[in-house]
């Protein structure tokens, strides 16, 4: 373990000047770039050939069954759909089962056959402002500005995940963390738009289209990922 000298980037966003903003978000999509990257090991799970944790609430069940390692993209979809059930009946209150969540839950289960990005790409899945250090460089003496080096820490639940998971947590992110709903979440805010756009350019393509859908799916399932 190495002690990173520095601040977080929830501490120092809202006092960093624009240009300043960009250059740590390309920085951060450089190194999301290179991740992805990685060769698919041609399966979905932790390095290794390992299961997901079991923090990977959007797969939790009350079985005792390890979270994977799936080998296909519709293995897994399925066993989301399968968790989605489990955990939306179990938290419902209502005395009759809705037809909106199963009519949702269905729809999960065959989206495997329509989604673009299926590819496993290696994810960190938290990509919170907190979990993101800027270490001082020496000041650019052409710019007289701070320059800092971008440091991704805590890796805990980092894996093989499909392309559109690193996407959600791109936009789900906001300096701070109290407003819950992806919906909201995509509202404007200010210099938001400048963290999505430099670290999507880290992603070739950016699979917009699945993390908008899957995030509302489990918004509406009210699972976490």
């Amino acid at each position: 373990m190495e002690y990173i000298e520095g601040s977080t980037l929830q501490e120092k966003w809202e006092e960093m000047e624009q240009d300043d903003k960009k250059n740590v978000c390309i920085k951060l999509g450089e190194q999301l770039r290179s991740l992805r990257s990685i060769p698919s090991p041609g399966y979905y799970g932790r390095a290794h050939h390992q299961p997901f944790l079991e923090t990977a609430g959007f797969l939790m069940t009350r079985e005792q069954e390890p979270l994977g390692p799936y080998d296909t993209y519709g293995d897994m979809v399925i066993a989301m759909a399968d968790a989605a059930e489990l955990q939306s009946a179990l938290g419902t209150l209502e005395p009759e089962w809705s037809p909106k969540k199963q009519l949702i839950i269905d729809h999960l289960r065959n989206a495997y056959t329509t989604c673009e990005y299926t590819e496993a790409k290696f994810t960190h899945t938290d990509l919170k402002f907190d979990n993101i250090m800027l270490e001082p460089i020496i000041a650019s003496q052409e710019h007289g500005k701070q320059e800092y080096k971008v440091v991704i820490i805590d890796w805990t639940r980092a894996a093989w995940y499909p392309a559109w998971v690193e996407a959600m947590d791109v936009l789900s992110q906001r300096p701070d963390r109290t407003i819950k709903s992806f919906a909201e979440e995509l509202q404007p805010l200010p210099d938001m738009d400048i963290f999505r756009y430099y670290v999507a350019q880290g992603f070739e393509p950016f699979p917009h289209k699945d993390a908008v859908y899957f995030s509302q799916v489990m918004e509406e399932l009210c699972m976490i990922l």
